[in-house]
């Protein structure tokens, strides 16, 4: 929901998580914040960091998998093996799993692995794209209705009491100091 949030905010959005998932939508308007990292993601830090454009992050991610997540990436291609092959995921220019596949048809070996794959890199496509996520209309309409009328008020014990039924844990270390010393700072965002 993050992604579909994102691309439909007007102005610029930072999203928050060190989750490098959320860097496949880095864009001119949104940058990830990763609090563990203590860095702000923007176009040029994730090209830096990891040697694939933004708008290409996905279908890096694609090809190499997620271990945290569980998803398997293709055997024997690692970063280097990848941008050896694909030197055009460091442009802007969009490069997708299609893009790719049709590049391996009767290449070396590593390019028919990725051939070879193509199933389980489709299942992953599907998991991991967050720019057009897999949403139920019920739950579209009352997003949309709240990116409508976003909210006036930000209530730091209502965030508290959602924090805690939603059982984020320890996702915030020491969330009473940071609610004190930072969720101030959201009502200048009204």
């Amino acid at each position: 929901m993050i992604g579909y949030i994102s691309q439909r905010l007007t102005g610029e959005v930072t999203i928050m998580s060190s989750d490098r998932d959320y860097l496949q939508l880095v864009s001119d308007k949104v940058t990830v914040y990763s609090p563990t990292k203590k860095k702000f993601y923007d176009h040029d830090l994730v090209l830096t960091e990891f040697g694939v454009s933004p708008n290409n992050f996905l279908t890096q991610k694609i090809l190499l998998g997620d271990s945290g997540d569980n998803v398997p990436g293709v055997k024997g291609l690692g970063s280097k093996t990848m941008l050896k092959h694909f030197p055009e995921l460091a442009k802007d220019d969009l490069i997708t799993l299609d893009d790719i596949l049709q590049r391996c048809e009767g290449k070396q070996k590593i390019l028919e692995s990725i051939k070879n794959f193509e199933f389980q890199l489709r299942i992953n496509q599907r998991l991991m794209d967050l720019k057009n996520p897999n949403i139920p209309e019920e739950a579209l309409e009352e997003i949309n209705n709240v990116l409508l009328n976003p909210f006036k008020v930000y209530d730091s014990q209502k965030f508290l009491t959602l924090y805690h039924e939603d059982e984020l844990g320890n996702s915030i270390q020491n969330v009473q100091s940071w609610l004190f010393n930072h969720f101030h700072n959201l009502q200048k965002y009204k």
